[in-house]
């Protein structure tokens, strides 16, 4: 399934059903107010009980397939770049400045989490195996939530070369955090040896929880793609931001690697329906 599958068909199938009242809640609601309707509708949360939604049912149905738990320090700033705008002669550039979401210095991966680790308590997994690279900021914030849940986390951590293996950066944190390491040779099917070390944990009585590199697609114990979830709300909280400044952005550009956090921002575009455009630089190799 691609990563815009589940939170797509999610807002889809609301927007259908209830289009008249979604389109008047648009047009009847200031920007900045409409979107925090919607971005507290997928974070699960919403008006009190017997108070109806400025949305009305579309934000029922948002919220109702998913859960989640505070893990980042949100809403995170945005900056206005006057220098850098001076400097190049005119666009208006402002930063939404996720590297302050908390969780072992910050990061994207932050706000996936929430949604991921939600669904790990839910199904009352005590370990979590993920993988990726010697020096990935994923792990690391994946290790971080895992110690401050009370569960085990497993790092499969894959080398790019023959270089000695040195714990330092990334590493030496997710040794910190507490993390069992198992450091793989570049080439490594992850995801295999992800499933027989979750065979293993079984065997030994444990419910583990299995999940790709940057919570971007589904497999292993994640059966939705939770971590773009988090992203359809980081784009909701940056456009309420933006329109309480009274602007909408043209471009959101941001660097891209699984495709998780492209992907919840698109989604998120559509709900906000808006004519932002996201824009990704691929930083995978």
């Amino acid at each position: 399934m691609s990563p815009l599958g589940s939170p797509f068909r999610c807002y889809a199938s609301a927007k259908r059903r209830f289009r008249p009242s979604f389109r008047a809640a648009r047009r009847a609601l200031a920007p900045a107010v409409f979107c925090a309707a919607l971005l507290s509708a997928c974070a699960g949360s919403g008006p009190a009980p017997g108070t109806p939604s400025p949305l009305g049912d579309p934000a029922a149905e948002l919220a109702q397939p998913y859960s989640r738990g505070p893990l980042a320090h949100l809403p995170t700033p945005l900056e206005e770049l006057e220098t850098l705008s001076a400097e190049l002669g005119g666009p208006r550039i402002l930063v939404k400045r996720d590297d302050q979401t908390g969780l072992a210095f910050g990061g994207n991966k932050a706000r996936k989490l929430e949604y991921i680790f939600a669904d790990a308590v839910e199904k009352e997994a005590d370990v979590v195996i993920t993988w990726g690279g010697l020096q990935s900021n994923w792990c690391r914030q994946t290790a971080a939530a895992a110690a401050m849940l009370g569960m085990r986390s497993i790092l499969l951590l894959a080398k790019r070369d023959d270089s000695p293996v040195v714990a330092d950066g990334n590493l030496l944190l997710d040794e910190i955090l507490g993390a069992e390491i198992h450091v793989l040779e570049r080439g490594t099917n992850q995801a295999e040896v992800a499933e027989k070390v979750a065979e293993e944990e079984r065997a030994k009585g444990h419910t583990p929880y299995v999940v790709c590199v940057g919570g971007s697609r589904t497999g292993g114990s994640m059966e939705e793609p939770l971590g773009a979830m988090g992203y359809l709300a980081a784009f909701l909280e940056t456009h309420g931001q933006m329109a309480s400044l009274g602007l909408e952005p043209d471009y959101m550009v941001i660097p891209t690697g699984s495709g998780g956090t492209q992907a919840g921002l698109i989604v998120g575009a559509a709900a906000a329906e808006t004519d932002t455009k996201i824009v990704g630089i691929s930083v995978s190799g």
